[in-house]
């Protein structure tokens, strides 16, 4: 019988482990193999088994119920062992004896991810082995902070191991180092963090300005930013009393406008922080009524790209139009020669895609196009594009 802790271990006559906290209970332990056990012994502030058959015939345990086996042991018929100066002398059939003294210090971690929250970081690594081959991996894990103090215990026994209650904004330095039984491995390289959240809601947007279909709007930064520098803002407008988002602008500045609006219709206007960990929560918002987005005839088109697409057919798409706060209802596209004048040859763009096809052009002939929009309120300045030479056949 062994004491283990706060209790007992002990090894039956017919091979078997068993454990007991207070010497009166015993409960059979979950041995690693099912060998027939012969000695049980405490060294190094870890428990270690022999048995005289079966694979695996030495075994190792941190409290007596849970067992691993050492591969690399020889299988004899071990019946007696002893601790001395912290190393393991057993001894077996026929004068067969063996030792170790370093099977419990494991080597150090590698591969160490660090993901860092708000006030704590959760850790990503591969165990060291052990220092004998065949030995378990680490059961147990301590980390330093900042390559200096005390190493204090993790409640995980792998990866990932999490690290709380750090101060957001605070850079730290972290080692994490293997523990079996009493015996501490060799710590980590160090990885570099800095705890983070996402940052406090901006101000309240103020409006600077409104015209056809646009709104100007500016705000504060918040009290707060989480840790983490802010590397943007989204400001969002949604129809008045919904989550129906009809137009944003991002900035990293605290001023934006929002184009692409609809006049006679009154929105909800909010702004959020962006940082590394993510978005605040939305600011307070603003309301505007439906009289203040206005309209105007639209902007004038631009061209986005023009392509063959066939012999004497040219594909033309526009880049996003700017209705001017009243709905896009028609835009028609032109050809022209070289000279300006009218090919008399034409096509309407689709309202959604922007694109259309133009065909009888002549081959080898350079062309330009021009586009106008009309909306409810009129039409457009054209927008015209570079020259064009349709490929030959």
């Amino acid at each position: 019988m062994q004491r283990s802790g706060g209790g007992f271990v002990a090894v039956s006559s017919d091979g078997k482990i068993a454990t007991s906290s207070n010497g009166y209970t015993w409960y059979l332990s979950a041995s690693h193999e099912s060998n027939t056990w012969t000695a049980v012994r405490g060294c190094q502030g870890s428990l270690v088994a022999i048995a005289k058959d079966g694979t695996n015939r030495v075994a190792t345990s941190d409290d007596g119920q849970t067992w691993f086996g050492r591969s690399a042991a020889p299988a004899n018929e071990w019946s007696a062992l002893t601790c001395g100066n912290g190393v393991m002398l057993a001894v077996g059939k026929q004068g067969a004896a063996m030792t170790s003294g370093g099977w419990e210090a494991p080597l150090a971690p590698s591969g160490l991810v660090a993901t860092p929250s708000s006030r704590s970081v959760s850790i990503t690594f591969t165990s060291g082995a052990t220092l004998v081959p065949g030995s378990p991996t680490t059961t147990k894990f301590q980390y330093q902070l900042n390559g200096t103090g005390t190493w204090k215990a993790l409640t995980s026994n792998s990866s990932p191991v999490e690290v709380k209650r750090l101060t957001n904004g605070v850079s730290y330095t972290i080692r994490i180092r293997g523990v079996n039984g009493t015996v501490a491995g060799q710590g980590s390289l160090p990885v570099t963090f800095t705890p983070r959240s996402v940052p406090a809601a901006p101000s309240q947007p103020d409006l600077d300005a409104a015209g056809p279909g646009s709104v100007t709007f500016h705000w504060s930064a918040p009290g707060s930013n989480g840790g983490a520098a802010i590397t943007s803002y989204v400001l969002s407008a949604y129809l008045s009393g919904t989550k129906s988002r009809k137009g944003s602008c991002s900035t990293s500045s605290t001023s934006c406008t929002i184009t692409g609006l609809t006049a006679g219709v009154a929105y909800d206007i909010s702004a959020v922080a962006v940082n590394s960990a993510g978005k605040s929560a939305a600011s307070p918002v603003f309301s505007i009524a439906a009289s203040t987005v206005t309209s105007a005839e639209p902007s004038a088109p631009t061209f986005q790209s023009i392509e063959s697409v066939g012999s004497g057919s040219v594909k033309l798409t526009l880049g996003p139009l700017n209705a001017n706060g009243s709905r896009i209802r028609r835009i028609w596209i032109k050809a022209h020669f070289s000279d300006g004048s009218l090919v008399g040859k034409g096509c309407v763009a689709g309202l959604i895609l922007h694109t259309c096809t133009i065909t009888g052009l002549s081959t080898a002939v350079s062309y330009s196009f021009s586009a106008i929009a009309f909306n409810g309120v009129g039409l457009s300045d054209e927008g015209t594009s570079s020259a064009f030479t349709v490929p030959g056949s």
